[in-house]
């Protein structure tokens, strides 16, 4: 039985199915003529928060990273197969408190997924937490789509983060 994550304004058709764990494919996954896997051609971006607060995210229309969609929040994300690869934005205008509350609930989740947090003036002892926490990139917001490429550019750059499958 197919289940359906519902965005909360996707990109394209409004849903992604969601298959049995582990059934989703690599999206665009590829291989050269010696067989050795390589970088896949298309990334997702998914927004996790408010939708009115990814409209430079939405921007992103071609490889090697798309916009997907957003959705209310990382529980809703969570319980579901997810497609792969995927970089999360989390919108980070929360107090403080909540914000690392947050990071430290999904941890397992999150050391898995690379993350970048977008906020309205961070304050420099949050970014070290949150970054302390895992995430790779912070963006005060307003942010430009150069920026956001520049962040994306560097954690693609980077080796893929191990997937910690969560027990039963």
């Amino acid at each position: 039985v197919e289940k359906i994550i519902r965005c909360s304004k996707p990109s394209r058709s409004g849903l992604f199915p969601i298959a049995r764990a582990g059934a989703f494919p690599r999206m665009n996954d590829r291989a050269d003529r010696s067989g050795r896997s390589l970088q896949p051609a298309t990334t997702h971006l998914v927004g996790v928060g408010p939708e009115r607060e990814f409209s430079v995210a939405r921007q992103l229309t071609s490889a090697p990273v798309v916009w997907l969609c957003s959705v209310d929040g990382l529980a809703d994300f969570y319980d579901h197969p997810r497609p792969e690869p995927v970089i999360i934005l989390l919108d980070g205008d929360l107090p403080p408190d909540d914000l690392i509350g947050l990071l430290d609930q999904f941890a397992v989740f999150l050391s898995a997924q690379p993350i970048i947090i977008q906020a309205t003036n961070p304050a420099i002892r949050l970014v070290v937490t949150i970054m302390q926490r895992g995430v790779l990139d912070v963006l005060p917001k307003p942010y430009t789509l150069a920026r956001l490429n520049a962040a994306l550019g560097e954690i693609l750059a980077k080796p893929p983060r191990r997937l910690h499958r969560r027990e039963p």
